[in-house]
């Protein structure tokens, strides 16, 4: 579908081409920041990519209202590597429709158009679409909801943020590009089942496109108004010409023995839970993410070691009033996200060349910790980042080692075993280190009008290209 918008909409709206992300949005990133503390609602229904706009539909007494939302800054480089440019100057355009068919049926349409993107950070994150008269756009979000007490259908453009978001996912990227998407539930008081189904980019090759699809589902149980647990798994499944799959949409449905006892070829899936609880002013949440898990010790592809993923955060909500902290620690194994497939990449868990999943990949370990404070005409937050990680599978040809020259199906010789250290880094090198600090700052100068102030210091730069980097900006919501 991307690649037929590539060609339609300059026909009808500018010489304008498909880019997109949640972070590129200072209005949309600003609402991230606040949205990580607002509990109020029940947390166990929550999805982040609505309660953006929630706002929007709280004036009930128009069908359709028009708005623009507008961010220009400047930078001497990226402050950190979810911002995958160097270009000093950076300004975007999206104007917004909204509006109440009914009580129950919102709609909601934003397109985004914004100053192409050249001195690029990590060619593997490239958008696949083109820049024309340099600029760059698309629709954002362009979808339908329907919602009721117990019913929810949303059908359209949108990101897909089930869940808490105090830091990274490692389920679904907060840096990711919206997905066109199904999206059905039934909610009570004390459960959500839900099924969606997200469009992912196609892929070419040997002649050939590749369709590439995900389906998923999510039961999550209220904790007595204090939390949630939830289950979740997804499938990606792809093939020449394959049409989606409508069994796939049963929330019921175990992903992993469908593929398995169907004898169904070409697919990734992915199981998780997720839980978050507060009681009082403390929280904590955690994830934990199984993509395999090895069973048997017959064949050399046996002694591959489990994939699984794993994070853990606590928290303070108003240590004084607006005023909170929490501290966060992930641990992802080698080769979560990606599966042997003899074409690279058509399996794994990325989408327009972003990651589905946790942002920076696999094989990584890293500890977070954030201070954040949030007023009606201010918000800001300070970061402290320390990751160390190694070979990153999700970019890279399926890491094979574990089978030490052998084929994947020769039986195990006697004492066979594979000890893989982490992060694994091919080579026996030494694992790589990120770590310094960061901070973002939202001032609401006057309505509508606000100021964006972010900087950051890294010790260990990775890729970055600059120690010390600072932004600042202006952001307009009318």
């Amino acid at each position: 579908m991307n690649s037929i918008l590539s060609k339609t909409i300059p026909l009808f709206i500018a010489p304008l081409m498909l880019f997109a992300q949640i972070q590129h949005n200072t209005l949309l990133e600003r609402q991230m920041l606040i949205q990580k503390y607002n509990w109020d609602k029940t947390t166990h229904t929550r999805n982040v990519a609505d309660m953006l706009v929630e706002e929007a539909f709280e004036d009930t007494s128009n069908f359709i209202r028009p708005g623009v939302q507008a961010d220009i800054f400047w930078q001497n480089a990226s402050i950190d590597p979810s911002w995958n440019y160097n270009d000093q100057l950076n300004y975007t355009l999206v104007p917004v429709i909204y509006g109440r068919a009914s009580k129950d049926l919102t709609f909601y349409v934003t397109f985004m158009a914004q100053n192409g993107k050249y001195d690029i950070i990590d060619s593997r994150k490239r958008y696949l679409g083109e820049t024309q008269a340099g600029h760059r756009g698309d629709f954002e979000i362009s979808k339908i909801r329907y919602e009721t007490e117990h019913f929810y259908l949303k059908f359209g453009r949108d990101y897909f943020l089930p869940g808490m978001y105090f830091h990274e996912s490692m389920l679904f990227s907060r840096y990711q590009y919206p997905y066109d998407q199904i999206h059905l539930a039934y909610r009570n008081k004390w459960l959500e089942v839900s099924s969606y189904y997200l469009r992912i980019n196609d892929i070419v090759s040997g002649g050939e496109r590749y369709l590439r699809h995900l389906n998923g589902h999510r039961v999550s149980v209220n904790l007595f108004d204090h939390g949630y647990i939830a289950l979740n798994e997804y499938i990606l499944y792809q093939g020449v010409q394959r049409p989606v799959n409508p069994a796939l949409f049963n929330p019921f449905l175990i992903y992993y023995l469908y593929q398995r006892n169907e004898n169904v070829g070409g697919t990734n899936s992915m199981m998780s839970l997720d839980f978050f609880y507060h009681i009082g002013q403390f929280f904590v949440h955690g994830e934990f993410i199984m993509d395999d898990f090895m069973t048997e010790r017959k064949i050399y592809s046996d002694l591959e070691p489990n994939k699984f993923g794993f994070n853990f955060t606590a928290g303070m909500k108003d240590i004084f009033p607006g005023f909170h902290a929490n501290i966060n620690y992930t641990r992802i194994a080698n080769r979560v996200y990606a599966t042997i497939n003899p074409i690279v990449y058509i399996e794994y868990l990325v989408h327009e060349n972003l990651p589905i999943g946790h942002y920076m990949g696999a094989n990584l370990w890293e500890l977070k910790s954030s201070l954040t404070y949030i007023k009606p005409k201010y918000q800001g937050e300070l970061n402290f980042v320390y990751r160390c990680y190694g070979d990153d599978v999700v970019y890279s040809p399926y890491n094979r080692d574990h089978f030490q020259g052998h084929a994947g199906n020769d039986p195990l010789e006697p004492g066979a075993e594979w000890d893989e250290p982490f992060p694994y880094v091919s080579g026996e090198g030494e694992p790589s280190v990120f770590w310094g600090f960061k901070m973002d700052n939202y001032y609401q100068i006057i309505d509508h009008l606000g100021v964006n102030v972010k900087g950051s210091y890294w010790f260990e730069k990775g890729m970055l290209s600059s120690h010390f980097n600072i932004a600042v900006g202006v952001y307009f919501n009318f």
